[in-house]
């Protein structure tokens, strides 16, 4: 009798993974397909609509060619993001050039939808029940420069778990900010 129950639960368990697998395989397909082809036109904005949302900003003292060589140097993000364990791409990051990389043990498929010389750097991001979009702005002030970074995050997980996926994009955009204006003000 209890190993007819277990049964039950493990094969109901196993069709709700292989749906969600199809439905999360699904949603990204159409997510690649809709931005890469507003891709072509133009640059990315974050969806607005989207589950998560976060927006934050700060203030570098360092001129902007040297956070943005910083920030567009992606085979770099691991000297000065702790959060990045590897980097992947091919050349030099231009619009177009996809790359994978690995964050908080997580591997992400991106492509670089924005890559305006000092000024915006942007690419969207694919991981398992996850899809995103992700842009950086870059504001010359005199001798410093002002960071603005935002991103949307939509996907089945997103959608399921909106509250813990938010608390934890904020904590990490607040974090990479921070993380980014030591690498830049270092050795100035």
């Amino acid at each position: 009798m209890i190993v007819n129950i277990i049964a039950a639960i493990l094969v109901s368990l196993l069709i709700v993974i292989t749906v969600c697998y199809i439905i999360d395989k699904k949603q990204r397909k159409t997510f690649l397909n809709k931005v890469m082809q507003q891709m072509q036109l133009q640059a990315l904005d974050i969806n607005h609509k989207a589950p998560v949302t976060a927006r934050q900003e700060i203030i570098i003292d360092a001129p902007v060619d040297k956070v943005w060589n910083t920030l567009t140097s992606v085979n770099n993000w691991v000297l000065w993001q702790k959060s990045v364990s590897s980097v992947e791409i091919e050349s030099a990051p231009q619009k177009n050039i996809p790359f994978t990389w690995v964050g908080a043990g997580i591997k992400y498929n991106s492509v670089i939808h924005m890559h305006d010389e000092q000024k915006n750097f942007g690419w969207i991001g694919t991981t398992l029940g996850a899809q995103a979009i992700h842009n950086w702005f870059l504001t010359e002030q005199g001798v410093t420069t002002k960071v603005v970074v935002e991103e949307s995050l939509e996907g089945l997980l997103v959608g399921i778990f909106k509250s813990s996926f938010r608390k934890t994009l904020l904590k990490g955009m607040v974090e990479s900010l921070k993380e980014l204006k030591v690498a830049c003000e270092k050795a100035l």
